[in-house]
């Protein structure tokens, strides 16, 4: 499909096998239902959306997602995506088990594979450090990373989040351990 017009479309379990969608229109569409299999997005815009890792296997984006959801239902889904090509601005993953994605190839995001290993060595770390603001932040940042099967980061958005001195912090202890 080329150039199609699906804004704010409300999809019903349908099934996408072996697509090609190209500069199509998916902002607020409902994708959560649907199912992705063996497809490439190119250059589409996809703002606002949830997919559901269970529902989305071996799919290429490229071009850039906003303020997208990937949710695992059941949790630690494998998620069998390309983002090699990717920009992810704002993009979130639940529950996700992220061991198996190819991370966006840009300098602006970063991926750890072993998240989990990495996050309680940097625990280890910083536990006995004294007590203050931003060390509480970094604990509770990488508490939640323990469970995790895989985090991708995009450098920017964690900037604008957690300001820039605490994002280099939090980089530094899970790429220094």
């Amino acid at each position: 499909m080329i150039d199609c017009k699906l804004k704010n479309a409300k999809l019903s379990d349908p099934i996408f096998d072996q697509c090609v969608l190209e500069s199509c229109n998916f902002r607020e569409a409902s994708l959560k239902d649907c199912e992705f299999s063996n497809c490439a997005f190119t250059q589409c815009k996809i703002i606002d959306n949830s997919f559901n890792a269970s529902k989305t296997a071996n799919v290429t984006f490229s071009g850039k997602l906003q303020e997208v959801s990937f949710i695992s239902e059941p949790p630690n889904t494998p998620l069998l995506i390309d983002f090699e090509l990717c920009k992810l601005d704002w993009v979130t993953f639940i529950d996700c088990d992220l061991e198996q994605i190819i991370p966006p190839a840009d300098p602006q995001h970063i991926f750890f594979k072993d998240v989990s290993v990495r996050a309680r060595k940097a625990l280890a770390l910083i536990i006995s450090e004294p007590e203050n603001s931003i060390n509480k932040l970094l604990k509770r940042r990488l508490q939640k990373l323990t469970t995790q099967r895989g985090a991708l980061f995009n450098i920017k958005n964690l900037e604008e989040y957690q300001g820039p001195e605490l994002t280099k912090q939090f980089i530094a202890l899970l790429q220094n351990t």
